[in-house]
């Protein structure tokens, strides 16, 4: 168990890694280097605080800990077959965020980078475990489903960029909160996740 753990730490924290290589290779990895770059308003990685940040010191951890404590009850043959259906996930947000006119470290003028492109197989990788842990997990600790499914809900609030916002950089003028898309998104995503939690099995 603790070897699957490693490995799920070390794919996920090597993804998050190379894309920000790339974000820093693009000249989008920080605030300053996109304003050197002649972009005047963006969101460069290093302030993207689900994708980059939130990846990083939420979404990994939890699939390290899910991973490490409920994996065993998974059989190949479910992940293989739930493995189409994450990527197809991936791929439909993905196109999505695309057509955002707001150029980020992830879509520059409607094209995804290379960075776009890992944290495309990153959300793949992570939505795989999350809908073993929801479906097909028999029982759950009451507390762990809590812990989860919390973390989770805080990280869909980090990618509104509602925080971002709320700091006022010149780099970022956007006021998400004015957006009805914004809420709607929030709300529906925290209701699967509300929903599910309330369909798993606890102990």
């Amino acid at each position: 168990m603790l070897g699957r753990m490693i490995l799920v730490a070390l794919v996920s924290v090597s993804i998050i890694s190379v894309e920000g290589w790339c974000a820093y290779q693009d000249g989008w990895f920080t605030p300053l280097q996109m304003l050197q770059g002649g972009t005047s308003e963006g969101i460069p990685l290093m302030a993207h605080e689900a994708v980059f940040w939130g990846d990083l010191l939420i979404i990994t951890p939890v699939l390290v800990i899910i991973v490490g404590l409920y994996s065993s009850s998974w059989s190949s043959r479910e992940v293989i077959a739930i493995i189409p259906g994450g990527a197809l996930i991936s791929a439909v947000m993905h196109a999505i965020w695309e057509r955002s006119d707001l150029s980020d470290a992830l879509f520059v003028h409607h094209r995804m980078t290379e960075a776009g492109h890992l944290h495309l197989i990153y959300m793949w990788w992570t939505i795989v475990i999350l809908l073993e842990f929801y479906f097909y997990t028999p029982k759950v600790k009451k507390y762990h489903l809590i812990a989860i499914s919390s973390l989770l809900a805080f990280h869909v609030f980090l990618g509104s960029h509602i925080i971002l916002a709320s700091c006022n950089f010149a780099w970022y003028q956007e006021r998400p909160w004015t957006n009805p898309m914004t809420w709607v998104v929030i709300l529906v995503a925290w209701s699967v996740i509300f929903y599910r939690s309330r369909r798993i099995r606890t102990y």
